[in-house]
């Protein structure tokens, strides 16, 4: 009798368990955004929470918790269940750069999350004060190689500090990094004039750049940006090597049931190949959709994390 009791058991644990699975989601999901409101990232994150939210009939809460290079945000998420209703919305700098920038980390990329879909990839833009003498990126490396460690950059991210990094090196000058907690008070340092430089996402210095409130001197991808077709690339301005990219993606705790990690990936991806997405993410943010399911997301954050680390060795910069 013992044993068919636990058979009993079991076979009603197995079935509550099916009905779970079947009925996921049947309550609202959490995406945490590891930047703050009106930043890029947060702004993708909201397409797709209110689009997924559609498709799966169920509220998709964005909670912003920005700070100490998505450390916060990625602890957040891992002290959750992983039950499918906290994701990650996270970019390359939780997922790929941090590795290489931090000796020790609160969390593992790889083995503490599971990749749930690819979401939009894109580059920056070098931006400076309104009245920064140099007018393109020629003549900031003059006024670098003159007076070597005068001049000074803020970034809020990997992302934002590998683009100015890059440059340094490619160029051999030297500028100063003013760390900040977020984009928007590092932008606001710029406008200014508390310090000279940054580097961001292209939407996020778009209305600033058409208003004046800061100068374009050359973007990070391989081809000029349309809507910004006047600011050159700053491949063509004498480092043809020069590009840096950024991406976001969505991921899930270790140990989150694959049922739902899998109707998440394909409605995302459905989503993504939309042309109101493709529209969205190149009108809102100049950058391109990344429809990209679990399986691919994996091969493509093994070959990111490489190709950061390479960058980061290469710009110089030793692991805090």
């Amino acid at each position: 009798m013992k044993i068919i009791g636990k058979i009993l058991a079991l076979s009603a644990l197995v079935l509550v368990s099916a009905a779970q699975a079947q009925s996921y989601p049947n309550r609202p999901i959490r995406f945490v955004v590891p930047f703050g409101p009106g930043t890029s990232t947060d702004s993708g994150a909201r397409f797709i929470a209110q689009k997924l939210g559609e498709v799966l009939k169920q509220t998709i809460v964005i909670d912003n918790k920005p700070g100490a290079n998505g450390f916060i945000a990625m602890q957040a998420v891992l002290a959750q269940p992983a039950d499918g209703y906290t994701l990650a919305y996270s970019t390359n700098t939780t997922h790929a750069a941090n590795i290489s920038m931090f000796k020790t980390m609160p969390y593992d990329p790889v083995k503490d999350f599971v990749p749930v879909s690819g979401v939009s990839i894109g580059g920056g833009a070098i931006v400076v004060r309104p009245d920064f003498p140099a007018k393109n990126i020629a003549e900031l490396v003059a006024l670098a190689k003159k007076s070597p460690g005068k001049y000074t950059f803020g970034s809020s991210s990997a992302f934002a500090r590998i683009g100015i990094e890059n440059l340094k090196t490619n160029a051999g000058i030297d500028l100063l990094n003013v760390p900040y907690k977020g984009s928007a008070p590092n932008v606001v340092e710029v406008m200014a004039g508390t310090v000279d430089m940054t580097f961001d996402p292209i939407i996020t210095m778009l209305p600033l750049i058409r208003s004046g409130k800061v100068r374009a001197l050359g973007v990070s991808t391989q081809r000029r940006v349309a809507g910004l077709d006047d600011v050159p690339t700053v491949a063509e301005q004498g480092f043809p090597g020069y590009q840096v990219l950024a991406w976001q993606a969505l991921f899930a705790p270790a140990g989150t049931p694959p049922e739902a990690v899998t109707l998440l990936s394909n409605q995302i991806g459905i989503i993504l190949k939309s042309q109101e997405a493709i529209n969205f993410f190149r009108q809102n943010a100049m950058w391109d959709t990344l429809p990209m399911n679990s399986r691919e997301l994996g091969a493509f954050l093994k070959t990111e994390i490489e190709s950061w680390r390479v960058a980061l060795k290469a710009a110089g910069m030793e692991p805090q």
